[in-house]
Parts: C-alpha cells; structure tokens; sequence
C-alpha cells in the first residue's frame, strides 16, 4: 500500500511538472508575441510621426506664403 501511495504521487509530481513547463511555454510563447507587437507599434508610431510632421511643415509652408502676399504691396491689387 505504501509503494502504491509513493508511486501515486510521483505520477501525480511528474504530471504537475508536465502541466507546469506547459504554463511556461505558453506564457513564454505570449510575451514573445507581446514584445514583437510593441515593436510593430513602436515602428508604426514612428512612421506615423514622421507622417504628420511632413504634414504641419507643408501647412507651415503654404501659411507662410499667405503670410508674403499679404505683406506684399504689390499683390495686394484691389482691382483684380
């Protein structure tokens, strides 16, 4: 009886250890998984900036050429 009841649990602490290395993979397998879209996403928002700056830096353009013809005399011709 006592063989069987150490065999037992043995089979029950080899199961465990299965199950467990199991969990590991899989957390494992996640958080690569989580490391690689955090680096998509970090890509993305880089590209993402350089986007929008080129965006602000034409309208900056385009303001600043509104800006010299209403400084300019002679564009500002009533009689168009």
């Amino acid at each position: 009886m006592k063989r069987t009841a150490v065999k037992e649990s043995e089979v029950m602490l080899s199961e465990a250890e299965l199950k467990s290395e199991k969990i590991v993979e899989a957390a494992q397998r996640q958080a690569g998984k989580i490391s690689e879209e955090i680096r998509e996403m970090r890509l993305l928002r880089s590209r993402l900036r350089g986007a929008l700056r080129g965006v602000i830096e034409s309208h900056l353009s385009m303001l600043d050429g509104l800006a010299e013809e209403s400084d300019d005399p002679e564009r500002s011709d009533p009689g168009f």
